[in-house]
């Protein structure tokens, strides 16, 4: 079984997007789908009650706590970490999972993406931006590298890796990502998808200062 784990922070207004996206996947493994509410006031846990979603809660405030949440109640063997402002292509599922399963030296499966006004109906620009990063991402090469370019929004690994999204993350801000993706490339080397995706734009801070990162 893969997990999905989504986290929901006043995302009422994105959620229809990601449920036909979801619909759409094309998969012949069985997954389940996980959404767990991080104290949002917009309806959001309401909303994903109402069509018969999964919702999980995260009291404590902040997303790698809900991130936190959803791993430790995922029961797949493998865990894909999603974003509900983020569009996802059909053969997903099986584009992030199957590099997992084929190589037991492959830790962490991840995508590159661009951030733009509305991840469901990106402009020719946004399209064209997203594929100029997939062709920057083609010369990454050292695992920080590749640490550093990873995101929360579309990253899997297998559970039982022992991974976990730290409680302080103050030596990367925003990292519910970044600091996964360190434990993982520990681990095993890391494998990109072809396809890209498009993600909300939105306030990101990151430090991309070697000297901030966790060394290897």
């Amino acid at each position: 079984m893969v997990s999905l784990i989504v986290p929901v922070y006043n995302m009422k207004n994105w959620l229809p997007g990601l449920f036909t996206t979801c619909a759409q996947f094309r998969t012949l493994l069985p997954y389940e789908l996980i959404f767990v509410d991080n104290n949002s006031s917009d309806g959001s846990r309401e909303h994903l009650e109402s069509v018969g979603a999964r919702v999980e809660t995260a009291p404590r405030q902040g997303v790698n706590f809900a991130r936190q949440r959803g791993l430790e109640l995922a029961k797949g063997t493998v865990v894909i970490s999603m974003d509900a402002d983020t569009a996802y292509p059909e053969h997903f599922l099986d584009d992030m999972t199957l590099p997992l399963f084929e190589s037991a030296d492959c830790a962490l499966v991840w995508a590159t993406s661009v951030r733009c006004q509305d991840p469901f109906a990106p402009t020719v620009v946004d399209r064209m931006k997203l594929v100029v990063k997939k062709i920057m991402h083609l010369r990454l090469r050292g695992r920080l590298d590749q640490a550093k370019q990873a995101r929360a929004h579309a990253m899997a690994f297998r559970k039982d890796s022992g991974a976990f999204y730290p409680a302080d993350v103050q030596n990367i801000a925003g990292c519910d990502d970044g600091l996964v993706a360190i434990q993982l490339l520990r681990m095993g080397r890391a494998h990109r998808i072809s396809t890209g995706l498009f993600t909300k734009r939105g306030a990101e801070e990151r430090i991309d200062a070697d000297s901030r990162w966790p060394k290897f």
